[in-house]
């Protein structure tokens, strides 16, 4: 992992979205969400702030979408996990501007 100058600290964010399958509809004549309460449903967990300068633990970062609804075949989820870096000063953490997500090479 190349971590950007700067970076004191970084967190791992989880966020995931269910997205439904569509059917065209002859009326309307535009495809449709064929489960629209649960069509672009998303949530987001973030980690603590954890120390570039540190061995870091195993993290659990756990999210679940609102209500945690029941899906169907006809809803798939996506997953996404990301970092971002972090600059502490004064005991505030500020997101670098410009390198602040890992690079995979």
């Amino acid at each position: 992992m190349s971590i950007p100058a700067g970076a004191t600290h970084f967190r791992i964010i989880n966020a995931i979205a269910a997205v439904s399958d569509y059917a065209y509809n002859v009326v309307t004549k535009v495809y449709e969400p064929t489960v629209p309460s649960l069509d672009k449903l998303s949530g987001d967990a973030y980690s603590d702030y954890l120390s570039v300068n540190a061995l870091t633990t195993v993290q659990n970062v756990v999210v679940s979408l609102p209500g945690s609804p029941t899906l169907t075949a006809s809803v798939s989820v996506l997953d996404a996990v990301r970092i971002e870096f972090y600059q502490e000063v004064n005991s505030n953490y500020y997101v670098l501007n410009q390198g602040n997500v890992i690079k995979i090479k």
